[in-house]
């Protein structure tokens, strides 16, 4: 007997996952102003696109999480 539905289980990998990446990124783009690049706008824009995918992920709201038993 699954306390978790099939349906849900992506979601749940989200609520672990997705919060893990947005401050992964938050360093990566710290690294990114603060390094010794030359070109440094290509990175920060890629950083800051992800970012936003990210969020938009995390804020969708979820369906049932947990089947009834």
């Amino acid at each position: 007997m699954h306390l978790i539905s099939a349906e849900a289980l992506p979601h749940f990998g989200n609520m672990i996952y997705l919060p893990m990446i947005l401050i992964i990124l938050e360093k990566d783009r710290d690294s990114f102003e603060k390094g010794p690049f030359k070109l440094k706008g290509p990175y920060v824009k890629l950083v800051d696109e992800a970012t936003r995918a990210a969020r938009a992920e995390l804020g969708k709201p979820p369906s049932t999480y947990v089947a009834r038993i």
